[in-house]
């Protein structure tokens, strides 16, 4: 680079560097118009950086650009269908940020420009991506596609509480178990807690052994969904072994680290909880009530709630505690919101609660002790 110079002939004058990655490289002194050339130095941090140089009595300052820094891709792998049948087949999309320019298929065939391709297994297999761009290469993940003619058993799992609410101490796991004679893949779906409606599957795991038994937490079960819930979700979860049938318990890590079954219910039309601690004992003792009304079948219901005294047995009038379940869908409610509804109870008392449908429930009562146990 070079800046000129305009003064009168025989006027001399000097071309210095102030900081020491600019360089003069043309004469440190003349005289008369001319100019001053100079280099630079490659800026290899990512900060834009100032230098000058005095050239004839005058400051000329260089402004330099920092490096764009490209960090490393991360990226997600995602099965569409991930349960296919034999001789259908699935696409395999990779998607990463910052975007890569290449990619490393494992399992596929797909050329290295390939983001997404079409697979058509003959038995159920994983597939993997790393993706690539300046910053570097993203961690390997991986996807499996499950093949069957038909599920040798599906699960349907009442409570869920997703990964968002783990710093507030509250997790879902599932242990999925293996009582068949074959190994199995394991797939798993959502269902919608409002709408009970069923979505895609993900595979939790492509071979689950005789006789194994894992557990799954609830980001791996996010992982294989390809969603991320919020805090605020209580879903259901469906679970299926491909090729031998298993069995399944929920279990939920409350603050502290202590782990529950929470796989129990009471059935019916008409159910009768045996236990009850109302919301105003929240405030003096930490203990509290809450339940949760799934709805199994396939039909809309209403749901109604009465309060049976716990001393006397008998039961008071009844009202609507959900005015619309739909098939297949759960909801939580909580004491307070109880109450709302049949009227506060006193501190101390213990009566039960009967719930009630025109078609059969599966209602779990949770009691929430001191410290969330």
């Amino acid at each position: 680079a070079s800046t000129g110079v305009n003064t009168s002939a025989g006027c001399p004058w000097t071309a210095t560097s102030n900081v020491g990655w600019i360089t003069v490289t043309s004469s440190a002194s003349s005289s008369g118009s001319g100019s001053a050339a100079f280099t630079v130095l490659a800026n290899t941090s990512a900060s834009a950086r100032v230098g000058t140089l005095s050239i004839a009595g005058q400051t000329f300052t260089v402004t330099q650009a920092g490096v764009v820094v490209v960090a490393a891709p991360v990226c997600t792998l995602t099965a569409s269908p991930a349960y296919i049948a034999p001789g259908a087949s699935s696409t395999l999309t990779a998607s990463c940020t910052p975007a890569a320019s290449s990619y490393t298929w494992t399992n596929t065939g797909f050329g290295t420009s390939a983001s997404s391709g079409t697979v058509m297994p003959s038995s159920t297999s994983v597939y993997s991506v790393s993706g690539t761009n300046s910053g570097g290469s993203s961690p390997t993940v991986s996807v499996g596609v499950a093949v069957g003619t038909a599920l040798s058993s599906t699960l349907d799992m009442r409570t869920y509480v997703p990964a968002a609410t783990e710093p507030a101490g509250y997790v879902s796991s599932v242990r999925v178990i293996n009582n068949g004679g074959v190994s199995t893949a394991v797939l798993v779906a959502r269902i919608d807690g409002t709408t009970g409606q069923v979505g895609a599957w993900g595979v939790l795991t492509t071979a689950l052994p005789v006789d194994a038994a894992v557990i799954f937490t609830a980001q791996q079960i996010e992982t294989a969904l390809g969603q991320t819930m919020t805090a605020s979700d209580r879903p259901r979860l469906r679970i299926s072994g491909v090729t031998s049938p298993v069995e399944v318990q929920s279990l939920l890590r409350q603050p502290g680290g202590l782990y529950n079954e929470v796989s129990g219910f009471q059935s019916g039309s008409v159910v009768k909880l045996r236990y009850y601690i109302p919301f105003a004992d929240m405030a003096t003792s930490g203990y509290t009530s809450f339940v949760r009304v799934i709805n199994p079948g396939l039909t809309t219901t209403s749901v109604s709630i009465a309060v049976i005294d716990g001393v006397t047995g008998a039961t008071g009038p009844a009202y609507t505690l959900i005015g619309n379940l739909p098939g297949g869908a759960a909801q939580t409610i909580y004491s307070q919101d109880l109450e709302a509804i049949i009227g506060p109870i006193a501190v101390g008392m213990r009566p039960r609660l009967k719930i009630s449908a025109s078609t059969t429930l599966e209602v779990q009562s949770f009691i929430v002790q001191p410290g969330g146990a």
